[in-house]
Formats: C-alpha cells, sequence, structure tokens
C-alpha cells in the first residue's frame, strides 16, 4: 500500500520537475552556474565531497554561457568528474562510477590520458558489475585508444 509520504514525495517531484521545465534555458543556465559557485565556495577545500553535483552544475551552466565563461566551466566539470570518480572508486559505487566515467568521455577536452583514464574506468566499473560482456567491448576500446595515441 503506497503510504503518504510516498505520494507526497513523489508530488513534490513532479511539481519539482514541472517547474524546472518552465524555465527558460538561460535562465536555467545562469541557476545552475550560481548554484555551481555556491556550492563550490560553501564547501570550499571539501568540494571533492560533492564533485558530482558540482559536476553537474557546470555542465548544466556551460549552455547558456558565453564561450569564454563554458570553457572554464567545462574544464570544472572535467575537474570534478575526475575528483568524483576517485570518490565513487573508492565506495565501490560502480553504477555511479560508470555514470561518471561514460559522462567523462563527452567532456570537452577528454582527451588523451585522460580518455584513457575514462575508458579504463568504464570498462573496471563494468566488469564490477558483473557486465562481462559489455567490460571486453570497454577494454578492446581501451586498448585501441592507447594504441592510436601509441601508450
Amino acid at each position: 500500500m503506497t503510504s503518504l509520504e510516498d505520494i507526497y514525495l513523489f508530488r513534490h517531484a513532479a511539481f519539482r520537475d514541472v517547474a524546472y521545465s518552465l524555465q527558460l534555458p538561460s535562465d536555467r543556465a545562469r541557476l545552475h552556474a550560481a548554484a555551481f559557485e555556491i556550492t563550490e565556495h560553501a564547501w570550499g577545500a571539501e568540494a571533492a565531497l560533492v564533485a558530482a553535483e558540482l559536476a553537474e552544475h557546470a555542465r548544466l551552466a556551460q549552455d547558456g554561457a558565453s564561450p569564454g565563461d563554458a570553457e572554464v566551466l567545462a574544464a570544472a566539470e572535467l575537474r570534478y568528474l575526475q575528483l568524483a570518480i576517485r570518490r565513487f572508486k573508492e565506495r565501490a559505487q560502480w553504477e555511479s562510477l560508470h555514470q561518471a566515467s561514460v559522462r567523462m568521455l563527452e567532456c570537452p577536452g577528454c582527451e588523451g590520458a585522460t580518455r584513457i583514464e575514462a575508458l579504463s574506468e568504464v570498462a573496471g566499473a563494468l566488469e564490477n558489475m558483473g557486465r562481462r560482456a559489455e567490460a571486453v567491448d570497454a577494454y578492446l576500446r581501451l586498448a585501441e585508444v592507447a594504441r592510436a595515441q601509441g601508450a
């Protein structure tokens, strides 16, 4: 049987999603940029603890940013994804590690050794989740990219 709390949580999430979708994309991007700056400042030296959230805000803030700001936000997203990936790996949070690593591969600036690192994390996460066939494909892709880069 559904509890009142479950109904409240569902409705709250539904209202939140509708309110979010009603915002203009440029307004959403500005709000994410503000959330990124506030969160980064508030957590300071402990920002690694909320690295995944910071990476997400940096990604979503890029949409409405000037080219210069978008480049800075893209670099911040990549940096915080790397921190989040380390944290997920330490905690054996394989699904989160996989998602963050896949996102890292989509980031501008994810090239060279950083790309190899992300591919390695994708493959390792898949293996740890028991998704062997996908892990083998990921390891083969990793080897191909490493070979192409002369690593």
